[in-house]
């Protein structure tokens, strides 16, 4: 009679004692899916065309006030150095893979945009 007792008992409070060993945690919302990425995950990678040439590496992200991409800066053409030059893009002209900026633009259209000149 004891042990039927003692093991009711235990049923009981087992039954009705808070489980600590789980903690509830808030639901994460997922990652939005965006074109572009932290602006230093993005400086110096390589910049291909639509046509995939190679046309050089991004320089340079700008971005407005609510911290979205304004213009994505790249310098193309030229070899070390020599003959490239700076051209400006926007959002809609490019898309950033895991590997590479790939533009929306053929070679030829890339190299047409005029240069971006600093100050």
């Amino acid at each position: 009679m004891k042990r039927m007792i003692v093991a009711t008992s235990l049923v009981g409070l087992i039954a009705t004692a808070p489980a600590f060993a789980q903690s509830p945690t808030a639901p994460t919302a997922p990652k939005a899916a965006t074109s572009v990425q932290k602006s230093d995950e993005i400086i110096n990678k390589p910049v291909y065309s639509s046509d995939n040439k190679n046309l050089g590496t991004v320089y340079a992200v700008m971005r407005d006030s609510d911290s979205k991409v304004a213009t994505l800066e790249a310098d193309i053409g030229g070899f070390l150095g020599i003959g490239q030059h700076r051209i400006s893009l926007t959002p809609s002209q490019f898309t950033v893979g895991a590997d590479r900026v790939t533009l929306q633009l053929t070679a030829e259209q890339a190299k047409a945009l005029p240069a971006v000149t600093t100050k």
